[in-house]
């Protein structure tokens, strides 16, 4: 009796995990080295999550969907759990699609991650967690940045990505020191 109902309860599983989502879609070309530390963060972090979003993954990489139990108990019979394993095969391939995009020299930086959610956070709290000597640096190269012979497209994509980056990091310009930047040139 415990036996036909873990395998109506593995049905009805199957039934609601169709389509299968083992058969990770990702674009691997749009995935090659996207994810190569402090330079551009920013753009590597919304690239990655639209396209886990988008492929209805990004809740291995952000933890909110927690691995389940590896047995469950149907009628007082221990069994294994096939959402277990399919979160397990599921995560261990976004693990895998995850190695593949960041680029080499940050493979020790994660290496000791076993999901992808240990992984994104490792690769978030590097790169996106303040540190009083990057607020500075990115400050610093705020004020540095003038129009000089650059085209105004430019100049404004420079300062919009600095202050982009100090948003990020929790420090934002305030807005009135934005437009006199912006006005000096």
């Amino acid at each position: 009796m415990a036996e036909a109902r873990a395998v109506e309860y593995g049905l009805e599983l199957a039934a609601r995990l169709n389509p299968l989502k083992i058969q990770l879609q990702i674009d691997n070309q749009a995935l090659v080295h996207a994810l190569n530390g402090a330079s551009n963060y920013i753009s590597e972090k919304l690239q990655v999550e639209a396209l886990l979003v988008g492929h209805d993954l990004f809740v291995y990489a952000d933890g909110s969907n927690p691995c389940p139990p590896p047995v469950i108990t149907i009628d007082g019979t221990e069994l294994p759990n096939p959402e277990y394993t399919f979160w397990t095969r599921q995560d261990r391939l976004l693990f895998g699609a995850l190695i593949g995009a960041i680029s080499q020299n940050l493979v020790p930086l994660i290496s000791q991650a076993k999901t992808s959610a240990q992984l994104w956070e490792k690769f978030h709290s590097t790169y996106a967690l303040p540190s009083r000597g990057h607020i500075k640096q990115l400050k610093d190269k705020f004020n540095r940045i003038v129009k000089g012979p650059s085209s105004i497209t430019d100049y404004m994509r420079q300062l919009k990505e600095c202050s982009d980056h100090l948003v990020v990091l929790g420090k934002p310009i305030d807005h009135e020191d934005l437009i006199d930047k912006v006005l000096a040139g």
